[in-house]
């Protein structure tokens, strides 16, 4: 009769690609909430541009009638005054003056054309001007950007990947093992009836990886005396150059493009503070010109409504009228331009706090 009872396990250090994996689809997941934030936020950021070409190019017509009104009445007036003559140098500078007003005017009109079309075929709707536009409000740039993050995730992947690769190139495992058996056995002879039995152990530790090996095995037995015998192997093997050309080349390679992975994400770094301190100044760039822009609109209208009472009053000309009127019109207009303009800053602020 000879039971026994034996047992092994191998501990796999293997760096399997669960982790990698799940990086792989947190990262796809990442990729495609991007892509699509960013194209639904250059999409307005265009539509915000186009908007404030709109305006400035208002701005530009506004002043270019003006000027060609100007220009026009003091050459008829000093044609009616005779302050010049048909024939006179003075006559043909002020046709030149008017000639290339009247084309800065025709230049505006035809880009407002073109920009009435383009918004047109932006949005399907007629241009009808743009009324009521919002302050922006600017989030808060705590954290870390989408480049930053996004310069993570590959990090972590060619880190994953390189451990993976060289894992299956270069595996290492340990196995660990024990035995316990007995024997009983009964000799008959002519003399007299006995039994021998005895009792053994061992315990195995193997470490094995791709080029080399190592085994050792102890333990020991008993016999019916308790009499102990111990037993001790070791063992040591090992290949050269198991791994192939390629194998090598294929783990250096990841090697490389890990740290090129982790030099990437430092740079990130860098350039979100770069990135971060810009928004904060252009930010604080916009408030204090804007602030400047409605204290220069309120002091326009204010010289408008002073022009109103005189001109009301017969102490005030009506082209002095005029005038306060278009600078007040021309200051709004660099109101609206410079909330489009933040709104743009707010865009860029969200795209870097998504």
């Amino acid at each position: 009769m000879s039971p026994s009872l034996s047992f092994s396990h191998t501990f796999d250090w293997a760096h399997d690609d669960k982790y990698l994996s799940s990086l792989e689809a947190e990262y796809a997941r990442f990729s495609a909430f991007q892509t699509y934030d960013d194209e639904i936020r250059l999409f307005r950021k265009s539509i915000v541009s186009l908007l404030s070409s709109m305006l400035e190019n208002e701005r530009t017509r506004l002043e270019a009638e003006n000027e060609l009104d100007k220009l026009r009445k003091d050459f008829s007036d000093s044609l009616a005054l005779r302050v010049i003559t048909e024939d006179s140098v003075l006559y043909r500078e002020r046709e030149l003056l008017i000639e290339r007003a009247a084309g800065q005017l025709e230049a505006a009109e035809d880009e407002r054309a073109y920009l009435e079309a383009l918004f047109t075929a932006y949005t399907g709707l007629a241009w009808d001007g743009v009324d009521d536009i919002p302050e922006p409000v600017f989030p808060s740039l705590d954290g870390e950007s989408m480049a930053l993050r996004d310069a993570y995730y590959r990090m972590k992947i060619a880190d994953e990947e390189y451990l993976v690769g060289k894992s299956r190139i270069e595996p290492f495992s340990l196995t660990m093992g024990g035995n316990v058996s007995s024997s009983v056995s009964v000799i008959d002879d002519s003399v007299f009836r006995r039994a021998d039995d005895y009792i053994s152990a061992s315990a195995l530790l193997s470490l094995d990886t791709k080029e080399w090996s190592f085994d050792i095995t102890g333990g020991g037995s008993w016999d019916e005396r308790f009499s102990f015998t111990p037993e001790l192997s070791i063992g040591v093997s090992w290949n050269r150059d198991t791994a192939s050309d390629e194998d090598k080349a294929e783990v250096q390679r990841l090697l490389n493009a890990a740290l090129t992975a982790s030099n990437d994400y430092r740079k990130a770094f860098i350039d979100d503070y770069d990135e971060k301190t810009t928004l904060v100044a252009s930010i604080l760039s916009w408030r204090r010109s804007y602030d400047e822009a409605i204290a220069e609109h309120e002091y326009y209208e204010k010289m408008l409504s002073y022009q109103r009472e005189l001109f009301s009053r017969g102490l005030g000309t009506e082209e002095s009228l005029e005038d306060a009127a278009l600078d007040e019109k021309l200051a709004s207009l660099d109101i609206d331009i410079l909330l489009l303009s933040g709104l743009s800053l707010m865009l860029d602020a969200e795209g870097y706090a998504l």
